[in-house]
C-alpha cells in the first residue's frame, strides 16, 4: 500500500477468544500506522474488554444478526473508511466491506470471497496459531519472531471488587470452567467432580465454577455430585459475574482448569496459571498464549485434531480419557511453581 490510510476499521466481531486474540494484530497495526484513526468492529459481548484497548481510538459494538445486513453494512458506509481488515472469514463480512465501498479490503482467502477483497491472504490455520494469522493480513510484520503476547485493560475499581467473590481460606483459590459452547469440548463432568475431590483434599482449595447465566444449571450440577466437604468450598459464579469482573477475578486466582473456551484465553491474558483441556480442536492453532499455561491433550489418537468436522461414533475419546489423574498431575505442577 503506498499511502498509508487516515482511516482504518477493523473486523473480528464474534466470540470472546478470537476478541482476545486480535490485540497482537492491533498492537502491530497501530506500530505500523501511529497517525491513522483505527476503529474495531466488535462483538457487544466482547465490548467491555477492548473499550480501553490503547491501540485503537474507538470500539464500536456490533452486531450485524440483530441489525440486519443493510442496516449494518450502512452504518460501516457512514464511517467512510479507507480501508478494512477482515479478520473474519465469513462471506457476508467481506461483501459488507465491499458494499460499504471501502476502497481497500484485505482478508482471508476463504469462503470463496476472494473476489471481494482488494488483497486476499492465505488462511494459514493448520501450521500456525490464529494470532499469527491474523498478522499475515499486515505488510511487514516479521514471522520469525512474532510478538504475540496478550494484554488486558482491567480498572483498578474491578480489581478491587472482584477480591470480593473470593472465599476466606488458606488454601488455593482455583476456577473450575465445567462447560463449553460445544459438547465436543467438553471434559465430562464427573471426571471434573473427581479433580475437585483431590483438590480440596491435597490444597484445601476453594472452587470456583465460572460461566455465563445458561450455564448455572451445570454449575449447580457439578456442586450436587462432590462429597459435603468439597460442596462446603465450591461457589457456583456462573452468570454471577459480569465480564470485566470474571478477568479481574481470574488474575486473583492461584489455578484455573478450563475447557477449550474463550475462558482459556481470558485466563492466559491475565497470566494466571492455567490448565486448558484440548481435544478435538488443534492447539498449534488455539492453544492459550501465555508462559504459565499447560495444554492437556490426549497422547494417543491419530483422528486428532479433527476440529470437529467428522462425526465421531467413539463420543469424542479425545476428552473423555483424558483421567483426572492425568490433569492432577498438571495442577501439581502448576500449583508448585
Amino acid at each position: 500500500m503506498a499511502n498509508k490510510p487516515q482511516k482504518i476499521v477493523v473486523a473480528r466481531y464474534r466470540f470472546i477468544g478470537d476478541t482476545l486474540l486480535t490485540v497482537p494484530f492491533l498492537r502491530a497495526l497501530r506500530h505500523q500506522n501511529p497517525e491513522a484513526e483505527i476503529h474495531l468492529l466488535i462483538g457487544q459481548d466482547g465490548y467491555p474488554l477492548m473499550r480501553e484497548c490503547p491501540y485503537i481510538d474507538q470500539a464500536i459494538a456490533f452486531e450485524p444478526r440483530k441489525l440486519g445486513f443493510w442496516k449494518a453494512t450502512k452504518q460501516i458506509q457512514q464511517q467512510h473508511y479507507d480501508c478494512a481488515y477482515v479478520l473474519k472469514r465469513s462471506f457476508s463480512s467481506a461483501l459488507m466491506m465491499r458494499l460499504a465501498g471501502i476502497p481497500d479490503r484485505i482478508g482471508f482467502d476463504t469462503e470463496h470471497r476472494g473476489f471481494l477483497l482488494t488483497r486476499r491472504v492465505p488462511y494459514r490455520e493448520k501450521t500456525q496459531h490464529e494470532a499469527q494469522c491474523f498478522l499475515d493480513l499486515l505488510p511487514q510484520t516479521p514471522r520469525e519472531t512474532p510478538d504475540l503476547h496478550l494484554e488486558t485493560w482491567l480498572p483498578d475499581s474491578v480489581l478491587e471488587s472482584a477480591k470480593g467473590f473470593l472465599q476466606e481460606t488458606t488454601g488455593a483459590h482455583i476456577a473450575l470452567h465445567v462447560t463449553s459452547d460445544q459438547l465436543a469440548k467438553t471434559w465430562p463432568i464427573r471426571h471434573f467432580q473427581a479433580l475437585a475431590e483431590m483438590l480440596v483434599s491435597e490444597y484445601n482449595a476453594s472452587l470456583y465454577c465460572l460461566g455465563i447465566a445458561s450455564e448455572w444449571d451445570v454449575g449447580e450440577d457439578f456442586r450436587q455430585g462432590v462429597s459435603d466437604a468439597v460442596k462446603a468450598q465450591t461457589v457456583n459464579l456462573c452468570g454471577k459475574t459480569d465480564l470485566l469482573e470474571s478477568l479481574a477475578l481470574l488474575k486473583h486466582l492461584d489455578l484455573v482448569v478450563a475447557n477449550d473456551s474463550g475462558l482459556v484465553h481470558m485466563a492466559a491474558a491475565v497470566n494466571t496459571p492455567l490448565v486448558a483441556l484440548f481435544g478435538p480442536m488443534d492447539p498449534n492453532q488455539w492453544r492459550p498464549l501465555s508462559e504459565n499455561a499447560t495444554v492437556l491433550t490426549h497422547p494417543d489418537l491419530t483422528c486428532q485434531p479433527c476440529r470437529m468436522k467428522i462425526t465421531c461414533n467413539q463420543l469424542y475419546p479425545c476428552m473423555t480419557e483424558i483421567t483426572p489423574q492425568q490433569v492432577m498431575e498438571v495442577c501439581r505442577a502448576s500449583l508448585k511453581s
